[in-house]
């Protein structure tokens, strides 16, 4: 990805789109690459010289990929597209379609049987099942942290209370460390840069997000993937994207 912001840098916004196209292509039923040329698209047109009817066409091809994502085998990413997808909805006023993706979602349970199933790997003194269910719980728990502190965030902006902001968005950063990968982390500073209108600080942050991007993410890396299995960190996903700890591509 990074070969196609620099692409974009160098020979303008056209040629970067087509590249997007080609990675498409080439990856139709990769949901994981999918996401990524999704939220590529959206960040270029912060970053890139481009007019109106580039950006409309950014955006629009976006939402184009992540409603295929929406389809594909993948419920990480399929989640992940719909909260995506409800997202821009609720932006645009579209409320029914918005309250249908939200449906979609999966609702807070808390009846968590994986806790009863981890406390039983425990008492069996079954360690490794135990720390990759603990793990995966983790995980989760994490995302809905990051969300609450984006949130919270956005509404500090809204109130007027830029430095509290600021607060919130270091903390995410700290947070999100847990994953070793500085996309994540810097997340909720770009909500707040956004929601500020901070052109400079927005490019500025894009730039390091995308930079993540570009890179292979190995996700052994991070304490919270000892256990987890390559196929339940990412489903479905492409070993030319991410790198693990085999040093495979």
């Amino acid at each position: 990805m990074n070969t196609i912001v620099e692409t974009g840098r160098e020979e303008g916004m056209e040629k970067a789109f087509l590249l997007v196209q080609e990675q498409v292509k080439e990856y139709p039923c990769c949901a994981e690459l999918l996401c990524q040329m999704a939220t590529l698209l959206k960040g270029m047109v912060m970053i890139l010289p481009c007019n109106d009817e580039q950006i409309q066409r950014n955006h629009a091809y976006a939402s184009e990929l992540y409603e295929r994502v929406v389809q594909c085998d993948d419920p990480v990413c399929g989640n992940r597209a719909r909260y995506m997808l409800a997202s821009e909805a609720i932006q645009n006023e579209e409320y029914d379609k918005a309250q249908e993706l939200i449906a979609q979602l999966p609702e807070y349970n808390t009846l968590d049987k994986r806790q009863l199933q981890i406390s039983m790997y425990m008492k069996q003194r079954k360690n490794a099942e135990a720390a990759e269910l603990l793990e995966c719980k983790l995980n989760f728990a994490l995302q809905e942290v990051f969300l609450l502190l984006n949130h919270l965030a956005t509404v500090a902006v809204w109130e007027n209370d830029s430095e509290r902001a600021w607060e919130l968005a270091e903390y995410s950063q700290k947070v999100m460390g847990i994953y070793n990968w500085k996309y994540s982390m810097n997340t909720v500073a770009l909500s707040v840069a956004m929601e500020e209108r901070d052109a400079k600080r927005c490019i500025s942050i894009l730039k390091e997000m995308l930079e993540a991007l570009s890179k292979p993410w190995d996700i052994s890396s991070s304490i919270l993937y000892s256990h987890i299995k390559k196929k339940e960190a990412f489903p479905e996903s492409d070993d030319k994207i991410i790198t693990y700890s085999n040093g495979k591509r």
